[in-house]
Protein backbone atom coordinates (compact mmCIF):
# COMPACT_ATOMS: atom_id res chain seq x y z
CA UNK A 1 0.00 0.00 0.00
CA UNK A 2 0.82 3.39 0.23
CA UNK A 3 3.41 4.46 3.20
CA UNK A 4 2.53 6.60 5.48
CA UNK A 5 4.58 9.53 4.47
CA UNK A 6 2.65 10.00 1.35
CA UNK A 7 -0.46 12.87 1.95
CA UNK A 8 -2.88 14.22 -0.36
CA UNK A 9 -4.34 17.65 -0.33
CA UNK A 10 -7.71 17.82 -2.26
CA UNK A 11 -7.32 21.76 -3.06
CA UNK A 12 -5.93 23.68 -6.33
CA UNK A 13 -2.17 23.34 -6.46
CA UNK A 14 -1.85 26.86 -7.32
CA UNK A 15 -3.26 27.97 -3.63
CA UNK A 16 -1.45 25.05 -1.84
CA UNK A 17 2.01 24.87 -3.08
CA UNK A 18 2.84 28.79 -2.56
CA UNK A 19 1.64 27.91 1.51
CA UNK A 20 4.85 26.29 2.31
CA UNK A 21 3.57 25.19 5.89
CA UNK A 22 1.20 22.01 4.03
CA UNK A 23 4.18 20.93 2.11
CA UNK A 24 7.22 18.81 3.51
CA UNK A 25 10.79 20.27 3.75
CA UNK A 26 12.03 17.72 1.41
CA UNK A 27 10.29 15.61 -1.48
CA UNK A 28 11.46 12.79 -3.21
CA UNK A 29 9.39 12.38 -5.89
CA UNK A 30 7.04 14.88 -7.61
CA UNK A 31 4.37 14.24 -9.97
CA UNK A 32 2.76 17.04 -12.20
CA UNK A 33 -0.71 15.87 -13.26
CA UNK A 34 -2.67 18.43 -12.11
CA UNK A 35 -4.35 21.65 -14.67
CA UNK A 36 -2.86 21.63 -17.79
CA UNK A 37 -3.80 25.16 -18.85
CA UNK A 38 -1.18 27.36 -18.89
CA UNK A 39 1.22 28.00 -16.95
CA UNK A 40 -0.19 25.71 -13.95
CA UNK A 41 2.20 23.09 -14.62
CA UNK A 42 4.76 25.97 -14.26
CA UNK A 43 3.54 27.08 -11.09
CA UNK A 44 3.45 22.82 -9.52
CA UNK A 45 7.03 22.58 -10.93
CA UNK A 46 8.31 25.99 -9.25
CA UNK A 47 6.70 25.85 -5.93
CA UNK A 48 8.17 22.23 -5.50
CA UNK A 49 11.56 22.03 -7.71
CA UNK A 50 13.25 23.63 -4.28
CA UNK A 51 12.04 21.31 -2.73
CA UNK A 52 12.75 18.39 -4.46
CA UNK A 53 16.15 16.60 -3.04
CA UNK A 54 19.30 15.94 -5.38
CA UNK A 55 18.92 12.54 -6.97
CA UNK A 56 14.73 12.98 -6.94
CA UNK A 57 12.19 12.61 -9.57
CA UNK A 58 9.98 14.96 -11.17
CA UNK A 59 7.44 13.55 -13.34
CA UNK A 60 5.64 15.36 -15.93
CA UNK A 61 2.15 13.58 -17.65
CA UNK A 62 1.28 14.82 -20.85
CA UNK A 63 4.20 16.63 -21.80
CA UNK A 64 3.56 16.37 -25.36
CA UNK A 65 0.60 19.24 -24.79
CA UNK A 66 1.88 22.42 -25.92
CA UNK A 67 1.27 23.88 -22.24
CA UNK A 68 3.04 21.30 -20.66
CA UNK A 69 5.47 20.55 -23.30
CA UNK A 70 6.74 24.37 -22.40
CA UNK A 71 8.00 22.78 -18.86
CA UNK A 72 9.18 19.41 -20.54
CA UNK A 73 11.57 21.36 -23.21
CA UNK A 74 12.39 23.91 -20.29
CA UNK A 75 13.74 20.52 -17.97
CA UNK A 76 15.43 18.85 -20.73
CA UNK A 77 17.47 21.90 -22.01
CA UNK A 78 19.04 22.45 -18.18
CA UNK A 79 21.50 21.12 -16.82
CA UNK A 80 20.34 20.59 -13.57
CA UNK A 81 17.80 18.03 -14.66
CA UNK A 82 18.50 14.71 -16.36
CA UNK A 83 15.97 13.05 -18.45
CA UNK A 84 15.37 9.34 -17.08
CA UNK A 85 12.49 8.04 -19.15
CA UNK A 86 9.60 8.37 -21.11
CA UNK A 87 7.00 6.55 -20.53
CA UNK A 88 4.04 6.76 -22.74
CA UNK A 89 2.56 10.37 -22.08
CA UNK A 90 4.98 11.10 -18.60
CA UNK A 91 8.58 12.00 -18.51
CA UNK A 92 10.70 11.39 -15.84
CA UNK A 93 13.27 13.76 -14.53
CA UNK A 94 16.11 13.10 -11.84
CA UNK A 95 17.36 16.66 -10.39
CA UNK A 96 21.52 16.31 -10.14
CA UNK A 97 22.08 19.83 -8.71
CA UNK A 98 19.98 22.84 -7.32
CA UNK A 99 18.53 24.59 -10.05
CA UNK A 100 20.14 28.38 -10.93
CA UNK A 101 18.66 31.56 -9.34
CA UNK A 102 15.40 32.68 -11.68
CA UNK A 103 16.80 36.25 -11.28
CA UNK A 104 19.77 35.04 -13.64
CA UNK A 105 18.12 34.72 -16.82
CA UNK A 106 21.16 34.76 -18.69
CA UNK A 107 22.42 31.44 -16.97
CA UNK A 108 19.71 28.98 -18.40
CA UNK A 109 19.95 27.51 -21.58
CA UNK A 110 16.83 28.44 -22.49
CA UNK A 111 17.41 31.60 -22.89
CA UNK A 112 20.85 31.11 -24.34
CA UNK A 113 19.93 32.45 -27.88
CA UNK A 114 18.64 35.49 -26.50
CA UNK A 115 20.05 38.93 -27.16
CA UNK A 116 18.51 41.81 -25.18
CA UNK A 117 18.18 45.19 -27.47
CA UNK A 118 18.41 43.24 -30.98
CA UNK A 119 15.91 44.05 -33.06
CA UNK A 120 14.90 42.00 -36.08
CA UNK A 121 14.35 44.22 -39.70
CA UNK A 122 10.74 43.91 -39.53
CA UNK A 123 10.54 45.32 -36.13
CA UNK A 124 12.58 48.03 -36.79
CA UNK A 125 10.58 49.01 -40.08
CA UNK A 126 7.26 48.46 -37.93
CA UNK A 127 8.59 50.75 -35.21
CA UNK A 128 10.30 53.10 -37.78
CA UNK A 129 6.71 53.64 -39.63
CA UNK A 130 4.87 53.97 -35.98
CA UNK A 131 7.61 56.32 -35.00
CA UNK A 132 6.67 58.54 -38.20
CA UNK A 133 2.94 57.92 -37.85
CA UNK A 134 2.93 59.20 -33.89
CA UNK A 135 5.00 62.52 -35.41
CA UNK A 136 2.61 63.37 -38.29
CA UNK A 137 -0.73 63.08 -35.53
CA UNK A 138 1.00 65.07 -32.93
CA UNK A 139 2.26 67.85 -35.38
CA UNK A 140 -1.69 67.43 -36.39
Amino acid sequence: GLGKNVNFIMKSSDIVLPRDEQIPLELDHVFIDGAHGFPAPIIDWHYTAHKLKIGGIVSVDDFRMPSVKILYNFLSAEEEWELIRVVHNTAFFRKVKEPKDINDWSGQKINSTFQPGKKDSKGRQFISKLKSRLAKILKG
